[in-house]
């Protein structure tokens, strides 16, 4: 019992602002990651755990929400720009909140998760 008190302290000031899952299909696809580096700032600071959805649709996923996906250097993270749909697939241009004129085009299966919100 005071195991799943502190865990639940723990998941709750660890992740504040971020839903929690609510369900055990919900908690499958529900992964954390920690940002290191400052791209995201001043939206998402260097050390902030997130809570991420691995089962999001990557064909369909809106400008404005945060991913993380395959990058050249290793797994990076942006924001959606734009959704690009083309005969060859969907791709989406992906930038920093530090570094707004900057950007990527990434392939829909580089996408591994969008942040929780």
């Amino acid at each position: 019992m005071v195991l799943a008190i502190v865990f639940t302290f723990y998941v709750v000031y660890t992740f504040r602002g971020q839903p929690l899952p609510t369900s055990f299909s919900e908690l499958q696809c529900t992964s954390s990651i920690e940002v290191q580096g400052q791209s995201m700032e001043p939206t998402v600071r260097s050390g902030t755990k997130l809570l991420v959805d691995k089962c999001v649709d990557k064909q369909n996923i809106s400008a404005g929400v945060i991913v993380t996906y395959k990058g050249d250097k290793g797994l990076r993270i942006g924001r959606i720009k734009e959704r690009i749909t083309s005969p060859s697939g969907v791709s989406y241009k992906i930038g920093s909140d530090a570094k707004p004129n900057e950007e990527n085009t990434v392939s829909a299966d580089d996408i591994i998760a969008s942040v929780k919100n």
